[in-house]
């Protein structure tokens, strides 16, 4: 039997992978209409819809605002707003810069094409 005192207790604001797929590409897909003041960003109360959207608790909603938030102006730019499921994937799991993502999906995509034309890397 395990001791009471060693077993991890998960935080309440703690955010599983599936949940954070799913807020991604709820706010890909919502990112103009939740933008109420057209001014190209997203404060936390705009973002705070779709984390209930998706039955989140508001700290969690907090905690994935604060990852995106890259600049820590309290507001989300649009460009912040990773662009696919491995990109989101990426994003909240590792501390990987834009620039080093961007030279991981060019090598995988660089690896996929030589695979479909039969040539060599």
């Amino acid at each position: 039997m395990v001791p009471r005192a060693s077993i991890a207790r998960k935080s309440p604001n703690e955010v599983n992978i599936r949940q954070q797929r799913l807020f991604i590409e709820a706010l890909q897909q919502s990112k103009h209409e939740l933008d109420s003041n057209n001014d190209g960003t997203l404060n936390i109360d705009e973002v705070m819809k779709v984390g209930e959207k998706l039955g989140m608790t508001p700290g969690q909603t907090r905690a994935l605002f604060k990852k995106l938030d890259r600049n820590g102006d309290g507001e989300i730019q649009m460009k912040e707003i990773p662009k696919s499921s491995l990109g989101a994937f990426l994003f909240f799991n590792f501390v990987i810069s834009p620039a080093l993502l961007l030279a991981v999906c060019f090598v995988l995509g660089a690896i996929l094409a030589a695979g479909q034309g039969g040539g060599t890397l």
